[in-house]
């Protein structure tokens, strides 16, 4: 994540230093969310849980 916003680990962590959740946290949280959604997009209806992109 760093490395795509271009700044440091420490202050990405920093950035979330204030924050009831941690960076690892939110990240999950977010990788999580994303997962719901495919699932319950109908446009994904059809596909097969195992199968590859």
């Amino acid at each position: 994540m760093a490395l795509v916003l271009r700044c440091s680990k420490r202050l990405l962590r920093s950035a979330f230093a204030n924050h009831d959740e941690p960076l690892n946290g939110y990240i999950q949280y977010q990788r999580l969310a994303a997962s719901i959604r495919e699932l319950l997009d109908p446009a994904n209806a059809a596909r097969s849980l195992t199968a590859s992109r």
